[in-house]
């Protein structure tokens, strides 16, 4: 049967060289030594070279895949297995060849090398095919088809099919069924390998093709694919191919009966065989020559390449034996050394359990210790929470207190002032109302007037502060226009203004949206104004201006009257320092006025200040958020 496996297809056994791989150590795990990756690469370099030294491969890369191995090199370990693979094929003992083979492809799908695993899968049908297991060479080759494709590899895909032409080939000799399955795959293959220039497959494909019409009893087209592939063969010099193109063209000149061409092409045939020492071609060789000679009658030379022919097939046998020797021995060496490497795994891996051990167990003392120290800790940050809530909870008794006294200081005292006057100025009313003139009721409705105003003013500040204080008072912030808001503050405040001729301005853009609670801002700028009104001067004036700037809006209320020193406007929103002062005309206050204008603000995430200067003015700002649609 004719052998149309390609040899040295690839050529040259291509090792991918990568940033350094990592490897495992009974007790770190660290990056493999470059220099341990050089010297598996030699050695896989020798072992290529001692290609002629089956053994010596066999040695040289078996001690590269140990060391591969122990490195966790996978590049070396799968070059190494392939090495390995073809010499354990060309010893004939395919068995062992598909067992490294298929140690090779593992790897090489680990690694996602696309190329490799086809070329893998391509020995391992070729393997298949050669001990006639028909459907796994096929189930392997289609695997190698599919991998190629996937990297658009032509060449790849050319080969594949010309091994699965060669597959198919042989099964046609007993089922003519596969006919034209091979006719498809060595067409396909033949024309993609034109196409590419590759010579090698053009000449298998040639010799599959002209063996095939051969079969089929297509001498003619048999004779033309044969011409063409031995002319390639010649001119490329490919020496393994060139006897098996004269054996095959010397059959088909047999099966024509043209046994003068057949002997021709049979005796260049052996002559090559011969210088090859290729015993499967001398046999085929020898066979055509004799039955030649035979149909020529010519039975010494008959006589005479049957002899050759009977001796060569000993030969074979002795060399079979040989072979087989020969394997048993680098087998035994082999699994000597297979041996000793995993018992030496073994105890790595033991050293590595009792290491794995300990450190579980240092693990499992810091962790318990970690439990431990944040369990303290967090005993420790409750006991700090409890501490700052209580200090908290201190600060707003103690503050409550203050408040608490202020407020009845203010009903006690403040407000007992309005009254009194209320009081007075009716009792002299009520008593000499007869007696009074005119000009001198009107003065005194007029102070009754002011006590009310001051008296109402006073207990709504209480109310409002008192609510504040309890959460009691409704926050209710919405979309308003400042301007208005100003306005309405600016009414409420004016008939006070007017008695003591003071002019207030405003300066706001109609555009100025707030978001805020309405009730609360027009309480804190009525406040503002009858602060700004106690402290200026008869004929003086009050200037209001909102300005605004990305997300905020700034309200300043401006009067130009007696001022405040340092210490108080320090104190001015400090209920632990509040201290009323009179105004330009004898007004009296709280103070409680500003403290409530600091909790509405800050309730709106404002800020509130005061800038002054004695015999200059004073100037309060407050900041409120814009109102964003």
């Amino acid at each position: 049967m004719a052998d149309f496996s390609i040899k040295g297809f690839p050529n040259r056994l291509n090792l991918v060289y990568i940033f350094l791989a990592f490897t495992v150590s009974p007790f770190i795990s660290a990056r493999a030594d470059y220099s341990q990756i050089e010297r598996i690469n030699s050695l896989l370099e020798q072992a290529q070279n001692k290609a002629g030294n089956l053994k010596e491969t066999i040695r040289i890369a078996g001690e590269a895949y140990q060391l591969a191995s122990e490195n966790n090199y996978q590049y070396g370990e799968a070059g190494a297995l392939s090495l390995l693979a073809r010499s354990w094929a060309n010893l004939q003992d395919n068995s062992t060849a598909i067992d490294y083979y298929f140690k090779e492809l593992k790897i090489r799908e680990t690694l996602g090398d696309i190329n490799k695993i086809a070329e893998c899968c391509i020995h391992i049908g070729e393997l298949y095919r050669a001990t006639v297991n028909y459907s796994f060479a096929m189930e392997y080759s289609n695997k190698a088809l599919i991998e190629f494709k996937k990297a658009d590899n032509k060449g790849g895909i050319a080969w594949a099919h010309n091994r699965l032409a060669a597959i198919f080939y042989e099964m046609v000799q007993k089922d003519q069924s596969y006919i034209d399955s091979t006719y498809y795959h060595v067409n396909f293959s033949l024309k993609l390998s034109r196409r590419l220039n590759k010579d090698q497959l053009i000449v298998s494909n040639l010799n599959i093709l002209g063996s095939l019409n051969s079969f089929l009893k297509k001498y003619q087209y048999a004779l033309s694919s044969l011409n063409e592939g031995l002319a390639i063969a010649e001119r490329n010099k490919f020496e393994d191919e060139i006897p098996l193109i004269y054996l095959n063209i010397a059959n088909t000149f047999y099966a024509v009966l043209e046994y003068r061409k057949a002997i021709d092409y049979a005796l260049k045939g052996y002559t090559d065989s011969k210088k090859l020492g290729i015993l499967q071609f001398i046999d085929m060789s020898t066979l055509i020559l004799f039955r030649s000679y035979e149909k020529l009658e010519d039975y010494r030379q008959a006589f005479e390449y049957l002899k050759i022919y009977e001796e060569n097939r000993s030969g074979m046998f002795v060399r079979d034996r040989d072979s087989q020797l020969l394997t048993l021995g680098i087998k035994y060496e082999t699994e000597q050394k297979e041996r000793a490497l995993e018992n030496e795994k073994k105890v790595q891996t033991l050293q590595l359990l009792i290491l794995t051990s300990i450190i579980m167990l240092i693990l499992l003392i810091v962790w318990g210790l970690y439990l431990k120290n944040r369990f303290t800790r967090k005993k420790n940050g409750e006991l700090e929470e409890k501490n700052r809530l209580i200090s908290l909870q201190n600060e707003s008794l103690t503050e409550l207190n203050v408040t608490k006294d202020k407020f009845f200081s203010i009903i006690a005292h403040d407000l007992k002032n309005p009254f009194a006057s209320l009081l007075g100025f009716s009792t002299i009313l009520l008593e000499d109302y007869e007696e009074l003139s005119h000009d001198e009721i009107m003065d005194y409705l007029k102070y009754i007037f002011e006590a009310s105003e001051n008296g109402n003013r006073l207990l709504q500040n209480l109310l409002d502060w008192s609510r504040a204080k309890t959460g009691t008072l409704n926050y209710e912030p919405a979309e308003n226009s400042i301007r208005k808001i100003v306005s309405e503050a600016v009414d409420i405040v004016q008939s006070s203004a007017i008695q003591k001729e003071i002019a207030i301005k405003t300066d706001i853009r109609d555009d100025v949206l707030v978001g805020c609670d309405r009730n609360m801002i027009c309480t804190v700028m009525r406040n503002l104004l009858s602060n700004a009104i106690k402290f200026s001067n008869r004929n003086g004036k009050i200037l209001v201006t909102v300005t605004k700037n990305e997300k905020v809006v700034e309200v300043a209320v401006r009067d130009y009257g007696i001022g405040m020193s340092e210490e108080i406007r320090a104190n001015l929103f400090n209920i632990n320092n509040l201290i009323s002062h009179e105004g330009t005309e004898q007004e009296r206050g709280t103070g409680l006025g500003l403290l409530l204008c600091k909790e509405f603000i800050e309730k709106h995430n404002g800020e509130i200040w005061a800038v002054s200067e004695i015999n200059g003015g004073s100037c309060f700002h407050f900041t409120l958020l814009q109102y964003k649609v």
